[in-house]
């Protein structure tokens, strides 16, 4: 029999975040089911930090609070591990809480752009309903989409998300990358591809 893996996300039963909440219903069909499944949870992605930076005015602006922990984990190392799963025997009817192995805030986060920028990274608070209409235009949301956005941001305003990165050194056999690996080769991949 053919095995499932199922992309969750990272604390998928959050009833304040309903995007993630579906999941969490999602997770348990799959349980309830006579199939043979694994189901992976990641945290917040690394590059996603680059969704909320300006690369011309080296602004860093996520629309919640700047001192809220998160885990984030290198896209790269989530492909690895996802791939791992998908054709190694042993993950049967295993959950894998898939974070990275730092603690960082986006204030943090902006100093490690810094370093590797060479230049300043202001970081601040982005105004939340300004950034959720902006994303909403530039990708068609409807009205339900652009409320979940907001959601989201109100909740990782109040508590981030911050896993557990053990699980993801188990997977991959080794040290997973941390957030300066990420954003050197996500930086340099998207300063080749301008070039």
């Amino acid at each position: 029999m053919r095995r499932i893996v199922y992309h969750s996300v990272m604390h998928p039963a959050t009833p304040d975040m309903p995007h993630h909440f579906r999941k969490s219903k999602t997770e348990q069909l799959l349980r309830h089911s006579t199939l043979d499944w694994t189901i992976i949870q990641p945290g917040m992605y690394s590059q996603t930090a680059l969704a909320f930076f300006d690369h011309e005015t080296a602004e860093l602006m996520p629309s919640f609070d700047i001192t809220k922990p998160f885990t984030p984990i290198h896209e790269r190392d989530l492909a690895e591990a996802a791939a791992m799963i998908h054709t190694n025997e042993g993950h049967s009817f295993a959950t894998y809480e898939l974070a990275g192995t730092e603690l960082l805030t986006f204030v943090e986060m902006g100093s490690i752009l810094s370093d590797i920028l060479g230049r300043q990274v202001k970081t601040y608070k982005a105004d939340p309903d300004k950034l959720a209409a902006f994303v909403a235009k530039a990708r068609g949301y409807t009205p339900g989409q652009v409320r979940e956005l907001k959601l989201m941001f109100e909740h990782y305003d109040g508590h981030g998300l911050a896993g557990n990165g053990n699980v993801l050194r188990m997977v991959l056999g080794r040290e997973p990358s941390d957030f300066s690996t990420a954003m050197h080769e996500s930086l340099h991949t998207r300063s080749t591809d301008a070039g």
